[in-house]
């Protein structure tokens, strides 16, 4: 994944999600999957990146996560 586009996207997701510590806790996690540099395993980790994002968009904020 391009770097720049991961930290757009972690920005957005801070953003959206409420809650102490919440925030803080995806963004770290999703940082932490950006750095992981195998420009042969991009597809994987962006993939795993992304359902973590859905499961806890869905945990915090169960109401229409897709319809945002």
């Amino acid at each position: 994944m391009i770097p720049y586009l991961c930290n757009e996207i972690v920005e957005k997701v801070r953003r959206r999600l409420t809650g102490p510590g919440f925030s803080e806790e995806l963004a770290d996690h999703m940082a932490a999957c950006c750095r992981y540099d195998d420009p042969y395993d991009d597809d994987h980790w962006a993939q795993a990146l992304w359902s973590d994002v859905l499961t806890l968009l869905a945990v915090e904020q169960p109401v229409d996560v897709v319809g945002r």
